[in-house]
């Protein structure tokens, strides 16, 4: 179809050209030939189409290939394009570079203090690859940083136009591919700036933030309550016991798989490593259901004391339950970790929040249900008390726990305080 589009465009201005078959030489190869094709598409379509196209490429999934359409990367992409005004664009150099997006210092991108909202998407997915190679966290995957690249980028396509219940491709409000990096930091903190380096070996801590970029994925603004009590047929595939949490799993597992058979993050792994990878990212994903709050605390103490004999070893966790149970209280805490956040970076998540809630009991408020708490416009809940009392009844809890069990944690703590005595 782009390719059409292309043609027309090029003979319109072209007139005695064609291009419906450029003539190749017979030792062109087959590769070539593609490359060739696509360029003459890349150059006459919108940056949107422009970036899928070259994803695409990267992905070794081609509109030419019948089979192409059967594949999951492939029918998402396309959705995404179809969605497109792919109105078209004068020529452009075939030879222009795409534009650099230059990456920050390590100490900036590992501080609690880096503020998304000095991002674009696209530096953001810039950044998340950035975390990989400053922890070099790809040489033990035997992951390229295209492979890397890739996953995220497919995980924001996600983010975008994957989200339940939502016809349209805007991002959520709250829950969204900024949140969903904004964890990941959080994470990518708690790595470089206390003892979680040495708790977890790099594979460990590639689980960490893939499971944190995609704990969310799919995510369509709405809570667990709103989908039991609307009948959601999530419900009956999932259950009604960390419903979103399982959606958000199964889509990560899915795309997880979906890019291994085409180079992807864990293609360099064996079969046996990469399941035992995708169900710990899997587990972490699982872990972050609010339901199960007092449940990973209450894990976390129990295995503590393992937590403290490894860091007394200077050995990294092995594969286990003391493992599973660190890895669910990071990715809880990182989760909820605008409250940990400087004061303007954490009023900025608050509020962004609760438009997501007010939304959504406008939505219960047109199907006749309940409105949740904190969702009603007219009640004007104001942000210190919802946020107020978050902090009381689970973020303190969580973070007097990580402060406890985690050395090189307490300052996260200290700023759940102060922001606790700023929301009074």
């Amino acid at each position: 179809k782009f390719r059409t589009l292309a043609n027309n465009r090029m003979r319109e201005q072209n007139p005695q050209t064609s291009y419906e078959q450029p003539t190749l030489a017979p030792t062109m190869t087959a590769t070539r030939r593609r490359q060739r094709r696509g360029a003459i598409v890349y150059s006459t379509l919108q940056p949107d189409v422009q970036r899928y196209l070259q994803t695409l490429q990267a992905d070794n999934v081609h509109t030419h290939n019948p089979q192409a359409s059967h594949h999951g990367l492939y029918g998402r992409r396309k959705a995404i394009c179809q969605g497109m005004n792919a109105s078209l664009l004068p020529p452009a150099n075939l030879e222009a570079p795409p534009r650099t997006i230059e990456p920050v210092t390590p100490e900036l991108l590992s501080s609690l203090a880096f503020d998304v909202r000095e991002n674009s998407v696209e530096e953001l997915e810039a950044r998340f690859a950035q975390f990989f190679a400053d922890l070099q966290l790809g040489r033990d995957l035997h992951a390229s940083p295209a492979a890397v690249a890739m996953f995220v980028a497919n995980m924001r396509m996600m983010y975008d136009t994957g989200r339940h219940n939502v016809r349209d491709s805007e991002p959520g409000v709250y829950h969204n591919f900024i949140h969903a990096f904004d964890v990941a930091q959080a994470c990518h903190h708690m790595i470089v700036n206390s003892s979680v380096g040495q708790l977890l070996d790099p594979t460990g801590q590639a689980t960490l933030l893939v499971a944190a970029l995609c704990h969310d994925a799919g995510h369509g603004g709405l809570t667990n309550a709103f989908l039991a009590a609307s009948d959601d047929p999530l419900t009956a595939r999932f259950g009604a016991n960390g419903t979103l949490e399982h959606l958000h799993a199964h889509l990560t597992l899915r795309q997880l798989e979906e890019e291994t058979e085409d180079g992807g993050l864990l293609s360099g792994l064996s079969e046996r490593d990469s399941a035992r990878f995708m169900r710990d990212v899997e587990l972490a994903i699982l872990a972050t259901d609010m339901s199960r709050h007092r449940e990973i605390l209450d894990s976390a103490g129990v295995h503590a004391a393992a937590w403290a004999e490894a860091l007394e070893a200077r050995e990294p966790l092995p594969h286990g339950e003391a493992r599973t149970a660190l890895l669910s209280l990071l990715l809880k805490c990182a989760d909820i970790s605008n409250v940990a956040r400087p004061w303007d970076l954490s009023l900025h998540w608050a509020e962004l929040l609760m438009e997501e809630f007010h939304r959504q009991g406008d939505a219960e408020q047109l199907l006749g249900l309940p409105i949740s708490m904190n969702c009603s416009r007219e009640n004007d809940t104001s942000i210190s008390r919802m946020v107020g009392g978050f902090i009381d009844f689970l973020a303190s809890a969580a973070f007097e726990q990580l402060a406890a069990a985690v050395p090189g944690t307490d300052h996260l703590l200290h700023q759940v305080r102060e922001n606790r005595q700023a929301y009074s």
